[in-house]
């Protein structure tokens, strides 16, 4: 009974948001690029990560847009000392698999468009450290992935698309990323 309501209950909102979306179209298809700064327990072992962010945008009206986003980002290693041996380092990377929202401050024809928006997703990570040698790997962890919240402020300014966001998850950072978008 409790899984034919669920079944239920999923169909109706499928029906839902198709009858939302309908006549909407995607209108903003993007590749950027992004500097994450390490926060928190992050930053004890990464350092400054660069990477790229691909971007989908959906029209939900003038104001109000959905968006998708997936990416790459290598932290750089930070060294430490392990039983009194120098040289052990970190590798940090992470694929950010998101999606969200974002409201736009500004009239669609305004030559800025201030925003703001966030969104909810996982974080795919992999982690190393590397014994002093350098060659060598003494331990890894990939795959794992974590929830996140990402609260974000930004401009688009006509195919420019310039936000700052902060990432909310085991491993926080405060990314900076520029991008364009292909289609409007």
């Amino acid at each position: 009974m409790k899984k034919t309501a669920i079944k239920w209950i999923m169909i109706l909102a499928l029906a839902l948001l198709q009858n939302a979306f309908a006549g909407n179209e995607i209108n903003g298809i993007g590749i950027g690029a992004v500097v994450a700064l390490p926060s928190g327990d992050l930053s004890n072992f990464a350092g400054t990560g660069f990477g790229g962010i691909g971007t989908l945008r959906y029209e939900f009206n003038k104001d109000i847009s959905l968006t998708g986003s997936i990416g790459y980002v290598k932290f750089g290693g930070k060294e430490f000392s392990f039983f009194a041996t120098e040289g052990y380092k970190y590798n940090y990377a992470v694929i950010p698999i998101m999606t969200g929202g974002r409201y736009y401050l500004m009239p669609e024809n305004a030559g800025s468009r201030f925003h703001v928006g966030g969104q909810l997703g996982y974080h795919i990570y992999t982690v190393s450290l590397e014994t002093p040698d350098g060659g060598s790997t003494l331990a890894s962890a990939s795959g794992t992935s974590n929830f996140a919240l990402v609260p974000t402020v930004g401009v688009e300014l006509g195919s420019i698309d310039i936000s700052a966001h902060y990432t909310l998850a085991d491993f926080s950072y405060i990314g900076i990323q520029v991008g364009f978008l292909f289609s409007k």
